[in-house]
Order: structure tokens, then sequence, then C-alpha cells
């Protein structure tokens, strides 16, 4: 196997700033030439990543971070639906929306393109998507989705295709954005200032120059286009690799493990940066440029989340110097300075704290206005490849990757290595047996994902999870069942519903399902 490459400083050079006030998309059919009826890939890049941003930081979010037990309604507030496993398919329409009726036309639009650039980002996007949507929903419309113009076969109500369908379309999606984008030249138009995920925002947030130097190590002096292609094609390498590894308890797990080896010999660079939304500025709810759980949460009750008893208990019995990253402790009552959690649905029984003051409080850092969606991040990128690793996918060193995620995972909590270092000391990564390691990389991916990827956090609990071997769900596993919840002793959910306007005006929509169903890969 190639060298696979360590996280490199990336100097990206790029013109001026963007602001979100021109994430708008042309919609005058006129054909005055000052308003286009065609819209500009310049205004339908970022604004198809916002949308995206706003399917996955608000709702999606927000659900995910009470169901992976990173939170839980604090005292003050009525429990919520949520805190009792609860939903209803109103609850998903503002998420799916923004998917389907906002990213996914965009990037529909962007895929066709004449310019490679706009191509290969746009599949990837949409690879990244419909993964998303299927981990989260199941069967959704893939195929016959975004075609409801006359030119495209007038679809207006599209098929549910099947989740194993859609999986199997993924890396194919994924290689056709790479071949786009290696096909660009330097002359073509690079989207810099437009794109929000790796364009000059990422340059900005991370301090970089404008000397262009080499980010990915393969020799000579790289330009602008260089870094911004690399980036996306290893991000891209990122996903197809999860796409196989999500698959590793399904009947096609050799087939996913024949390509996660091929993708191996193939590829050198995986994701070692975030790949994020960035951009918001704003610095209150009612501005447009805010994270948008911090918009939604903000524009209501503000923030009434407390952290949750099972991830506060299990980093303070490790001695996570994590936990005042992720939390804030508690200011008054007993156990003022200490970190307290608070067990799902408890909020307001009898014997519980009456005050957040009492309880440990979402980190500030992770709710703020100008908190990133992150998409992946570098710990992610590491815990897939010692994974792969672990499995015998692949031929590598699994415990120096699960090593270098850990560490991951402590700079992105403002942590240094010699931290991780220490962590690692006291409870290093189990080689026992090929069991032992994933349940090593399950529970360390899980802190990792805390408050920033809760998404992402939750679909990887119910994967871990498997007949024998309870880590987080149901019996025997650190997750604990909300009081008054109406899914029994041991039972959490697997699968969120559909979006109830697609349930009622889509006449090929499947009956709405529960939130018990699973998805395939689910055991």
């Amino acid at each position: 196997m190639k060298k696979i490459f360590k996280r490199y400083l990336v100097l990206i050079g790029l013109g001026s700033a963007m602001t979100f006030s021109s994430c708008q998309k042309y919609l005058d059919v006129n054909t005055d030439p000052n308003n286009p009826s065609t819209a500009d890939e310049r205004l339908l890049l970022p604004s198809a990543e916002l949308f995206i941003g706003n399917g996955l930081g608000d709702r999606y979010n927000n659900i995910t971070n009470i169901w992976a037990q990173y939170w839980v309604g604090g005292p003050g507030t009525s429990q919520t639906a949520f805190d009792r496993y609860e939903l209803t398919g109103l609850n998903m329409d503002r998420p799916w929306a923004a998917l389907y009726s906002g990213a996914g036309q965009d990037l529909a639009t962007l895929a066709k393109s004449e310019k490679p650039v706009y191509r290969g980002m746009a599949k990837i996007l949409q690879a990244y998507m419909f993964q998303l949507l299927v981990d989260l929903h199941g069967d959704v419309p893939f195929s016959e989705a975004f075609k409801g113009a006359l030119e495209d076969g007038g679809i207006q109500n599209p098929k549910f295709d099947t989740q194993e369908d859609i999986y199997a379309a993924l890396p194919a999606l994924l290689n056709s954005g790479i071949q786009d984008l290696w096909s660009a030249k330097e002359t073509d138009e690079w989207p810099f200032t437009q794109d929000l995920i790796y364009g000059q925002l990422f340059g900005d947030i991370y301090g970089f120059d404008a000397d262009g130097h080499d980010i990915s190590a393969l020799g000579g002096t790289k330009d602008y286009l260089n870094n911004q292609q690399y980036l996306w094609i290893s991000w891209a390498n990122t996903l197809k690799l999860k796409v196989f590894l999500r698959q590793s308890e399904t009947a096609n797990a050799a087939a996913m493990a024949d390509s996660t080896a091929a993708l191996f010999a193939e590829y050198d660079d995986f994701g070692l940066w975030e790949a994020q939304i960035n951009g918001y500025s704003g610095t209150a709810a009612s501005t447009i440029n805010v994270n948008p759980l911090f918009a939604s949460l903000e524009s209501g009750l503000k923030n009434f989340y407390v952290g949750n008893s099972t991830s506060i208990n299990f980093l303070l019995s490790r001695v996570d110097p994590r936990i005042d990253a992720l939390y804030a402790p508690a200011t008054t009552g007993p156990d003022a300075g200490s970190h307290v959690g608070l067990d799902p649905g408890y909020a307001n029984q009898p014997g519980t704290p009456v005050s957040k003051t009492e309880l440990s409080t979402i980190s500030l850092d992770l709710y703020r206005a100008s908190a990133p969606v992150v998409l992946s991040n570098w710990s992610e990128s590491q815990f897939l490849i010692a994974e792969a690793f672990a499995r015998g996918w692949a031929s590598g060193d699994d415990e120096s990757f699960f090593n270098d995620a850990v560490t991951a995972s402590f700079i992105e909590n403002g942590f240094a290595a010699g931290d991780a270092a220490a962590y690692l000391g006291e409870y290093p990564y189990d080689i026992t047996d090929e069991a032992s390691k994933i349940r090593s990389i399950a529970l360390e991916k899980w802190v990792a994902l805390n408050g920033r990827q809760p998404t992402e956090g939750w679909i990887e609990c119910r994967r871990f999870d498997k007949p024998g071997q309870t880590i987080f769900r149901g019996a025997g596993g650190l997750f604990k069942v909300p009081i008054n919840s109406p899914l029994g002793a041991n039972i959490h959910p697997s699968l969120l519903l559909y979006a109830q306007t697609e349930v009622s005006l889509n006449s090929n929509a499947p009956a709405q399902g529960e939130i018990t169903n699973k998805v395939f890969w689910d055991n």
C-alpha cells in the first residue's frame, strides 16, 4: 500500500471574501440580460452548500444530539418529544425540504454544468447527501429525483429507490466527481471565493497565506488549483471508504472488503482536513449568517439542553480532559465546579436538579453563532482508516491510525498531542482480537463525534452495535432508555421518519414507517 500522508498545511491563495447575501439563485425567467434565466454556477454552489448545512445542522443535529446521548433537555422546560423518543413526519419537513428542494435541485443543475470543476464538486456533494438521507430515512427518491422539468422527463412523483441500490450507485458517483476534478485545467473557472467548504473561508479560518505552496506532498510546487482540487478529491476518497465500511455487517461485506483494498491500492490521500460549511459570522439569531441550530434554538426557548449523563459519566470515568471542551461545569449546587449530567427524559422529575446551573451545560465552543456545520472531520477520517485495517480489509497499522484518530480529536477540541498521548497511555487500543479493536474504535469515535458531528455519531452507534456486541443500545449497552419512552425497555430509535409533505404529496411515497425500523446495514 502506498503511504497515507499525514495532515499537511494547506496554503491557499484566494480572492476577496464572500458574503452569504450572494448565495441566491437567479429565478427570473425573463430574457433581460441583467436577469438571466439560467442560474450561475458561482451562485448555485454556495447555495447548495448552505442548504446542506441548514438541513444537517438544524433539525438533524438537534435530534441526534439527543439520540446519540450527548445532550438532553434540562430543567425549566417541558420534556421534549425528542427526549421521549417521539417523532412525527412534520418534524422532518424542514430538513427534507432543505436537502431535496434546496441542495438537491442546485446540485442536479451543477452536475450537468459544462464546467468540470462544478460537475465534480456537485457529484461529491450529491454522494454525501444521498448517503446521509439513506442512513437517516431508508429508501428515498434517487434515480428519478430532480427530473420534474419536461426535458428531464417531467417526473413529478419520483419513486423511492431501495437503500441497497442507492448505496451501490454512490462509489460510481464519487468516481465520476473525482474524474471531473482531475480533468479540470488550470485555466478553468475555480470557485475560490464561492466554495464554503474548501475555498477562501477555509483558508481564512486556518490562517493560510497566498503563496500557493504544496499541500499534497506529491512533489513540486502546487498552485491554487491544486490546493482546492486536492482537498475535494481526498474528501471524496474518504466518503468512498465510509460507504464501504458502513456495509461491514451486511451480506455484501466481502465485496466491500475487496473494494476497500482496491481503494487503498489506488489512492494515497484521504480527508485529513475538516469538510465543513464555513462562514457563519453573525452574532445574533436574527441575522442570516449564523449556525442553523443556534438560530433555531435562539429564536425560541434558547438552548435548554444540558449534558446527558451517559456521555458525562463516560468521560468522567476516564478522566478525559475533552469533557471541558464539550460541557461547562455546574456553577451552583452541591457539585458546583464539577461536571454533572442528567439522565435522558428526567428533566423536572422528583429528585433531579431544578436549575440548569446545577448541571453541565453545552460548551460555548459547540453552541455558538459562528460554529461551522461539520460534514466530516479529520478524526473521523483516521478512525475509518483504522477500522479498515482492523478488519483486515487493507494492509496497514490500525493501532497507529487509532492513536492518530484520538490525537486528532484532542486537537479538534483544543488540546495538544501530548494530552492525547497521556490519555492513550491510560486507555490504549485493545488489540486482543478484532471485536476488541472495533469496540475501542466505536467508543472513541462516539466521543470524538460528540457535539460536532452528532448525526454521524448516532448513525455509527447504530452500526457498531450488533448481535453479540452491544456497545451502545440495548441490554448491557451504555445508553439509557428515557423515562416515559413509548418504545419499551432497552429499545432505542433506529431510523427517522419521512417528511410528512413527501408522504402526502408524492403518490409513490411508501407508507410512513416507524422509528424502530432499520436500514439495511443495521443489525
